[in-house]
């Protein structure tokens, strides 16, 4: 008797860790994968996440080819929301985020449903100073676009409809804020 009553814990604690695999995966749909981006769309919540991994010895066509990538996904799914995490991003020469980028992001502003995108940023200088260029070029989109360090901080500004309680603790301002410093120095 013990041992049907363990089998039956045992097969219903399973049947319900599939079932909670299941959801997930219905949740979160990966609709592209290559070698430096995987992109996955949350339907349910219009959220479509882009994971980048950009390597140090990556040229130009990679970086472009990767864009090209994101903004075909964006333009296919729609999202209301966009999180791209690129703490895994070794290195970016800031000439080629201010040539490539603003013309991807300029042209995923048309996105009427676009809201918001959430940059989750690696803690490497330069990736964050090239990105820093970005940010003035892209001044008049539609979309709020703000950069963070950690990924429930850029999760919890995307699921609000309200504003970040201190935007000057996210890690775009404060990173360059610091480079601004040591160059003045």
């Amino acid at each position: 008797m013990k041992i049907v009553i363990e089998h039956i814990r045992k097969n219903s604690f399973v049947s319900s860790i599939k079932k909670i695999l299941n959801q997930k995966k219905k949740s979160d749909q990966l609709i592209f994968k290559s070698q430096c981006i995987c992109n996955y769309y949350d339907e349910e919540k219009s959220l479509m996440k882009s994971v980048w991994n950009i390597q140090a010895d990556s040229d130009e066509a990679v970086f472009r080819q990767l864009l090209a990538d994101f903004a075909n996904d964006v333009h296919k799914f729609k999202p209301k929301k966009v999180l791209i995490d690129a703490v895994e991003t070794q290195q970016l020469a800031p000439d080629m985020v201010c040539t490539l980028a603003p013309d991807v992001f300029l042209r995923i502003d048309r996105n009427r449903k676009l809201q918001k995108i959430a940059f989750i940023m690696s803690r490497n200088i330069f990736v964050t100073r090239s990105f820093d260029f970005l940010s003035f070029q892209l001044s008049g989109v539609k979309f709020q676009l703000l950069f963070f360090n950690k990924e429930t901080i850029a999760y919890d500004w995307l699921s609000e409809q309200v504003e970040p309680k201190n935007k000057s603790r996210n890690v775009f301002q404060t990173v360059c804020r610091a480079w601004n410093f040591a160059c003045r120095a």
